[in-house]
This record gives C-alpha cells, sequence and structure tokens, in this order.
C-alpha cells in the first residue's frame, strides 16, 4: 500500500544538515493537511524551517531542506518516499503549498503572538472533562495551558495514560485547532458552545463535550516529615490513657463498632500534571464476629488494610506501623462532620510510601482523614481519604 504523506511525516527522523539559501521560507509554519492522488488527511502539526537547513516538526529534527528560486529540496535518508523536489506552487505571507507528482503539503504561517492573544481571551484556558469516553473506554480529562500548550490524561481501570501537544484558537472562524495523539480530538473543530462550565466541539460531524473541572490541588497537604528520628515515641500512643483514646481498648472498640453499619469515604487521586483530584465514592460494611468477639471492616484501603482485626493491631483497619509518631492533636472537618482526631504521621520506607492519619478520638476504629504519598517509578502518587458517611444500626 502507498504510504500517505501524513504517515511519512509521522515516521521521519534524525538526518544530516544543508544550508538554507532563502529566508523567506524561514520560520515555523502550521501543516494543515497533505494531499496524495484523491486522499487528503489533516495533520495539523507545527512545521520550523531553520537557518541551519534542518527542518523540524514539533521540536524534533524530521530532516533537511534547501530551496531555490521555485522549489525546495527535502532531504531524508530513512523515509525516500519523503524526499524530493517539492515545487512551490503558492507562497504568500501566511501560505505555503508545495507539490510534488500527486502530493501536496498545505502550510500556514504560525505567529505565536496573535496565537497567544486569541487563546488568551478563547475562554478555554483551564481543566476540562470529557462527556464521552475515547475508544478505549477511557475518561480523558484535557488542561488548556497559556499561551498554546494542551496536556491530555486518560484514565480507564488499571490503565492510565498522558500525552501533550499544542492547541490554536481561530476567532475569525470560530475553530479549535488540536495538536494531540487522541484521534477523537486531533485536528479541527467548529466551536459550537463555550462558557465558564461547558464546551461543545463539532468535528467530523460528531458533537465533543466537556465540563470545566476546578483546579484544587494547590492546597494539598504535604508530608515532609522522618518518623525514624522520633521512633521513641512508637511506645507512646499505647501508653495514653484509654478513657481518653478507647482504640487502644479492645472492648470499648469492639463495643463502638458493634453499633455501625457502614462507613463510606471519598477517595482523591491528584493527577499532577493536571493540578486536580479525581474522586470517587467507596463503601466499607462493619461487621462483628461474636464468637470471637473481633469487628471486621471490608478492606477499602488496599494494601493499607489489615488483613484482620488482630487485638495486638490497635490501628485497625490498617497494618499497624513498624515506626510512627504522634504529630497533634488536631479537629478537623470533613464531608461527615467536624472530629478531634489524634494525628499519626508514618514514613514507610520499605514499601516508599508515607502516610497522615487522623484518628478519631471517641470513634475507636474510625479514621476521619488519611493522606497516602507513594513512590511509583520515580514520581509520587498522592491520594486521599476522606471520611463521609457513618452509617449506625
Amino acid at each position: 500500500m502507498k504510504k500517505t504523506v501524513f504517515s511519512l511525516l509521522a515516521l521521519l527522523i534524525l538526518s544530516s544538515g544543508a544550508m538554507a539559501k532563502n529566508a523567506k521560507i524561514l520560520g515555523k509554519w502550521l501543516l494543515t493537511k497533505a494531499k496524495t492522488g484523491d486522499k487528503t488527511e489533516e495533520v495539523y502539526q507545527v512545521v520550523t524551517f531553520k537557518k541551519d537547513g534542518y527542518a523540524e516538526m514539533q521540536g524534533r529534527v524530521i530532516g533537511t531542506w534547501k530551496k531555490s528560486k521555485k522549489t525546495i529540496t527535502i532531504e531524508s535518508e530513512m523515509i525516500k518516499e519523503f524526499a524530493g523536489k517539492w515545487k512551490i506552487a503558492k507562497h504568500t505571507k501566511t501560505k505555503l503549498v508545495l507539490k510534488k507528482g500527486e502530493s501536496a503539503l498545505y502550510l500556514s504561517v504560525y505567529k505565536l503572538k496573535k496565537i497567544k492573544a486569541a487563546n488568551k481571551k478563547s475562554g478555554f484556558a483551564g481543566v476540562w472533562k470529557l462527556q464521552q469516553k475515547n475508544k478505549e473506554g477511557a475518561d480523558v480529562y484535557l488542561k488548556f495551558e497559556l499561551p498554546n500548550i494542551l496536556r491530555l490524561h486518560s484514565l480507564a481501570p488499571g490503565h492510565s495514560g498522558k500525552n501533550s501537544g499544542l492547541w490554536i484558537f481561530k476567532k475569525k472562524s470560530n475553530t479549535l485547532i488540536l495538536m494531540i495523539r487522541e484521534p477523537m480530538l486531533r485536528g479541527i473543530g467548529k466551536v459550537k458552545k463555550i462558557s465558564k462550565g461547558k464546551f461543545t466541539l463539532e468535528k467530523d460531524g460528531k458533537k465533543i463535550k466537556a465540563k470545566r473541572i476546578k483546579q484544587e490541588a494547590a492546597g494539598r497537604e504535604e508530608l515532609n516529615f522522618a518518623t525514624e528520628d522520633d521512633s521513641a515515641e512508637n511506645t507512646e500512643l499505647k501508653q495514653l490513657n484509654p478513657e481518653e483514646f478507647p482504640w487502644f481498648n479492645t472492648e470499648t472498640k469492639i463495643a463502638y463498632l458493634k453499633t455501625v453499619a457502614q462507613i463510606t469515604y471519598k477517595k482523591s487521586t491528584l493527577l499532577e500534571d493536571l493540578d486536580i483530584f479525581i474522586s470517587e465514592e467507596i463503601t466499607a460494611k462493619v461487621s462483628l464476629d461474636e464468637d470471637m468477639y473481633q469487628a471486621a471492616i471490608d478492606n477499602i484501603f488496599g494494601n493499607l488494610s489489615a488483613r484482620t482485626n488482630d487485638s495486638e493491631n490497635v490501628f485497625y483497619p490498617l497494618q499497624e506501623p513498624d515506626e510512627y509518631r504522634v504529630a497533634a492533636d488536631k479537629e478537623i472537618t470533613v464531608p461527615a462532620g467536624t472530629f478531634k482526631c489524634k494525628v499519626i504521621e508514618i514514613n514507610d520506607d520499605f514499601e516508599n510510601r508515607k502516610l497522615r492519619c487522623y484518628m478519631i478520638k471517641d470513634r475507636p476504629g474510625i479514621y476521619a482523614k488519611i493522606i497516602l504519598v507513594e513512590d511509583e517509578v520515580g514520581h509520587e502518587k498522592y491520594s486521599m481519604y476522606e471520611l463521609t458517611d457513618i452509617k449506625e444500626k
């Protein structure tokens, strides 16, 4: 099958340089479409003809170029179909059309100053969630940064992905150009509606709708502590008066949990590149084994949860840490209400994670909030559990 110009452009890689001869072609151009025979494809990639003779696309070297009076010669050792002499069919201050046999490239001048101004007034700056999933069944989040950076984050059960590109709003035509590796978005679309909270884009005969997401990660709690220097405090909790802190009195703890049917939390995970939290509701049933006289809480905290309610583990339903420190007594407000808590900080070097736990003083077994920071392949994963409801029997 004959390769299209678009597929060739996507595959081009570094090759050696040659000096450009004419400054009129120099600079950045937006390659809008490529035509081969009767087939036309949208491309929307930024092409730069550099003074040193290199040609770049999206900041990567794709080959070399040189200009004669009526032609541009592009050299590429890797993709022979793209190399060759292109006739300059049209060349103005804003348009450039190159032709070679049945193929043609259509470019528009890329004026960053003008793009910055239009993007700033467009109303798109911020974070949005698409109301429809992509082909992989993933939720898609977009962050339009000023002046023209576009970030995408896709989330599906057991899988996430992210990439970045560029965006351009054209006020005159009321269109939005998205240069991103997501088939449902890449290319040009007509802006049908844009408000503070919603936008609708029409592309390829289909409507793409999105809602604005509040950026709230700036107020997150940082876990800047080390517990190993305070390991002597590891017995402090167990030395507290059970009446003051009944978590460490088994009978009192069981007696309280016996009155609870279920607990519900809002689990929020930070998408740091977008500066937003993605939230879900999780619920745990609370049951009582009368014979063993043990309470059981469903595992909703993942690998933080203890497998069983060992009477020696005063941190249940979490695992008991090897080292921790008592950080403070603090009253906090979460969706379920306002609670007086004992704040515990845990630095788990073996699992590469840190926790800050808010243990409700008069509700043994119930955490008001848990902050978790995990190291995942060189970057941090930040999660937060906030108590939203305690359902009593």
